[in-house]
């Protein structure tokens, strides 16, 4: 790519960049400590835009609470700070992005650990489910984090975000990995069960979500991204969300998995599929 290529415009479904300069998804611990967008937080992005930057994606961005120093969109009263951060970049013509993910981990159990000062079960609930909580969490729990994402997805729209990656790593990776995902019920086993399908795993947060986790019908203006990460790499899809294995496992998936794999991303309406060294 020539650097006259780099400053030309591109345009991905409703969004149109200024230029193919991105700031990736990365966590700067200047998030309140609730999650919310800070004005340390705004300044900082704020700085990328104003250098020419013309797409900024906030990473790991959680719609539950957990222990994690990452930026969170759990509920409606913080919707007025991420929207501070949106048009904030709006004003440099630089668009945002969120980077959604789920820990591998049962959130509420570890935090409930930590409250209490129990840092030893803690740890030993945190090593324990990095190895068996996608092969444990019920389906039921599954439908309920699928949920949670949706809702963030609206709480984003609302904000003036204009993408929304789903992260390929932790959860959401882990699901679609068959490295990892063990399952015998409809999250695991084959290709068919794995894939971003109609109601499968919280991975069809950008795909054809179930009624009741249905993507706002207006605008919405987020374009779809679906992420991937090889250990320290990661990769995405259409700009409304995105997702990637955890390092225990490898990404892509092994052939014939990967060309099928992407092929069905791209049929479920996303707009981009990229990598990005991290």
């Amino acid at each position: 790519m020539t650097l006259q290529t780099l400053l030309e415009p591109l345009e991905i479904n409703h969004m149109t960049l200024k230029n193919r300069i991105m700031f990736p998804p990365m966590t700067t611990g200047y998030e309140a400590r609730d999650g919310s967008i800070t004005e340390q937080s705004i300044n900082f992005y704020k700085r990328v835009a104003e250098g020419g930057a013309s797409y900024i994606v906030l990473g790991d961005v959680t719609p539950v609470h957990t222990i994690s120093p990452t930026p969170k969109l759990v509920t409606d009263e913080q919707i007025p700070s991420f929207k501070a951060l949106a048009d904030a970049l709006h004003e440099f013509d630089c668009k945002l992005g969120l980077q959604v993910f789920h820990p591998e981990y049962d959130t509420v159990a570890v935090a409930e650990l930590f409250a209490k000062g129990d840092m030893a079960g803690a740890r030993a609930k945190l090593h324990h489910d990095m190895q068996h909580y996608i092969n444990e969490v019920t389906g039921e729990r599954l439908q309920e984090i699928l949920g949670h994402i949706t809702a963030l997805a609206r709480r984003a729209t609302q904000a003036g975000a204009d993408a929304i990656e789903v992260h390929g790593d932790r959860l959401v990776g882990s699901l679609c990995s068959p490295l990892i995902n063990q399952r015998t019920d409809e999250y695991g086993g084959s290709f068919e069960n794995r894939r971003p399908r109609r109601s499968a795993s919280p991975a069809t947060a950008w795909s054809s979500p179930p009624a009741q986790h249905r993507w706002p019908s207006t605008p919405p203006r987020l374009s779809r991204t679906v992420s991937r990460s090889l250990w320290s790499a990661t990769a995405t899809a259409r700009p409304r969300t995105s997702t990637a294995p955890w390092r225990r496992a490898t990404w892509p998936p092994p052939p014939p998995d990967t060309p099928d794999f992407v092929r069905t991303l791209m049929h479920r309406d996303s707009d981009i599929f990229h990598r990005t060294a991290e």
